[in-house]
């Protein structure tokens, strides 16, 4: 394909048309194959000179992104790979399973930017097995209706996992899940009080280990908040390619101390450290002794898996191979999900030991949990920064200033990208676009 001749290419930035400044490397975006022919479009990627956002590459009606798969193309993979394997989808069509895998996840994002959830009054709980050996997912569905509706799933068949599904469901009702006491337990620990519960020579460094880990749980909480609030941010919408160094700085920095916290509580090693495993076998020896067996199965129920394991040995290596030391070794980085989900599981372990006491690791303003118990919602000082950030983005205020350029950008983006800039248009007290 070439560009129509003497036309000016839209800015991928701002949408506004300027001056071809040079062409880039052909690239190839994979089409929708043809009587079994692959087929490619091959263009010469121009760059736009534009006023506002300087040199960029232009805008394509069919891709987005760095992305090199046609948005038709995704489409159609994510259409067949719910009949057919993904292995045999990318056989018959000549593509990646990796392409596979974006075209389903640009597919389920779109969903569930779309479901509905208001007519939801039954769920059902099950458990299937998705690799070979005893490899578990948790699924949550909506039986209201006459046909079930997957509503959420999750790793493992845990506990925990259905306990990070509670909260409120969408007809007023709250659904609660135990996350640590298993079934038919003679004893309330919830109910009772640690000097209930422990031997009285015991008491003191309970309440001396408790309040350690309540400092160090308290600084993973708040740096994981930030985190979250910064991903959810839909900075590809509201900052412009080359001002976003602040941000990633941010998020870079929260991250290395939400890795260094989570080394700290649970893989430390020697005779002076503090750590929550540690915490959890001095509880295990300090009960009295009518409590003592079923507070060892309250402990079986928080140990951890070999999977979580691998996932405290990854946040180990991150932090003596890389942010407290350089070694030049390949170390595998952590996800954020996976941050999430350590910062869960120290959680989870913590609760045990304390008796299902519940903490308040957030600050007040942060907390969800005081604000649906009656306090003011306030924007946070997070939210405030992130807010202006959006206000002062020439893209919030396009569908008033710039009805034209308005027009063109919402063509070429996707549904869930819509949704996202009208539910901040809304926040800041503007009509949806």
């Amino acid at each position: 394909m070439v560009a129509r001749k003497n036309s000016r290419p839209y800015c991928s930035g701002c949408l506004n048309q300027g001056r071809p400044y040079d062409r880039l490397v052909e690239r190839r975006f994979e089409f929708v194959p043809l009587w079994g022919i692959l087929v490619f479009l091959a263009y010469w990627m121009r760059r736009v000179e534009c006023k506002r956002c300087g040199v960029t590459v232009e805008l394509v009606p069919w891709g987005d992104g760095k992305n090199q798969l046609t948005t038709t193309f995704r489409w159609f993979l994510a259409s067949w790979a719910k009949r057919l394997s993904w292995s045999e989808v990318g056989s018959i069509f000549r593509t990646s399973w990796d392409s596979i895998c974006r075209a389903v996840e640009h597919d389920v994002e779109w969903s569930l930017a779309h479901r509905d959830l208001s007519g939801v009054t039954a769920l059902g709980i099950d458990e299937v097995a998705w690799q070979r050996g005893h490899t578990y997912m948790t699924l949550v569905y909506d039986i209201s209706g006459a046909a079930k509706r997957l509503s959420a799933a999750a790793e493992h068949r845990t506990e925990a996992k259905l306990f990070r599904h509670r909260g409120p469901l969408p007809w007023g009702g709250e659904l609660m899940l135990s996350a640590t006491e298993p079934p038919n337990m003679a004893t309330r620990f919830d109910r009772m009080k640690a000097e209930d519960v422990l031997k009285a020579e015991f008491h003191k460094r309970y309440r001396d280990e408790i309040e350690y880990f309540y400092g160090r749980m308290t600084i993973l909480h708040q740096n994981i908040y930030f985190l979250k609030c910064i991903i959810e941010f839909p900075g590809e919408i509201f900052i412009v390619h080359g001002d976003d160094f602040f941000l990633d700085y941010v998020v870079d920095n929260f991250s290395q101390v939400a890795i260094l916290q989570i080394a700290k509580l649970a893989t430390d090693s020697g005779s002076d450290v503090r750590t929550l495993p540690r915490f959890k076998n001095f509880m295990g020896t300090s009960v009295r002794d009518e409590y003592r067996e079923d507070y060892q199965a309250l402990l079986r129920n928080a140990k951890f898996d070999s999977r979580i394991k691998e996932l405290f040995k990854k946040a180990k290596d991150q932090r003596d191979k890389r942010i407290a030391h350089s070694i030049d070794e390949p170390v595998e980085p952590l996800k954020f999900s996976e941050l999430f989900e350590l910062t869960d599981e120290l959680t989870r372990l913590y609760n045990v030991a304390s008796f299902d006491t519940e903490f308040m690791f957030l600050f007040p303003t942060y907390n969800a949990k005081l604000i649906q118990h009656g306090w003011t919602r306030l924007p946070t000082d997070i939210e405030k920064i992130l807010d202006g950030i959006a206000w002062n983005s020439h893209v919030l205020h396009l569908p008033e200033k710039k009805p034209d350029s308005w027009a063109r950008r919402r063509e070429t983006w996707e549904p869930t990208r819509l949704e996202r800039f009208n539910r901040y248009r809304l926040r800041l007290g503007l009509p949806e676009a």
